[in-house]
């Protein structure tokens, strides 16, 4: 791999080896690349390292960020979820799905596309002046309440 680098050019960022070796600096795995000749790659712990910080980063985007504010609320752990077994309809699991990762047109979420507040981002099915969260739309507001009944 040094070799693959130095013949054709740490400077090239388009090479491979160059991209193996920020990696594991990175992933705090700079001994890993220093010593890959003198030492066996335990490829292992390059995975579990890169998953880990990959999960840690996951975690606090959505205890962090707003946008995962009703995703916070039901997913705490980074594992496949049992309804994707369960709901064996395909239309409505993309259905829940799409509401759980905020992938749909209610204004809580349409309305960050143009910057309106997340208190402005009222429901315009009902009068009950409330955000048009996904609570909102599955618990509370009436036009759909009536649906479910």
């Amino acid at each position: 791999m040094l070799k693959d680098m130095t013949d054709n050019g740490s400077q090239n960022k388009e090479n491979w080896t160059y991209n193996i070796k920020v990696t594991l600096q990175e992933c705090g795995l700079k001994q890993t690349w220093l010593n890959h000749q003198t030492e066996p790659i335990n490829t292992s712990q390059i995975i579990q390292r890169i998953t880990d910080i990959y999960q840690q980063s996951w975690y606090f985007r959505i205890n962090n960020l707003s946008k995962f504010q009703s995703y916070s609320l039901f997913k705490h752990s980074y594992t496949r979820e049992p309804y994707l077994d369960y709901i064996t309809t395909k239309k409505y699991r993309k259905a829940l799905t799409k509401l759980r990762v905020s992938s749909h047109s209610l204004h809580i979420e349409t309305g960050r596309y143009i910057n309106t507040p997340r208190t402005l981002r009222t429901c315009t099915n009902c009068n009950m002046n409330q955000p048009e969260t996904e609570y909102h739309f599955i618990l509370t507001c009436p036009k759909f309440k009536e649906m479910y009944t």
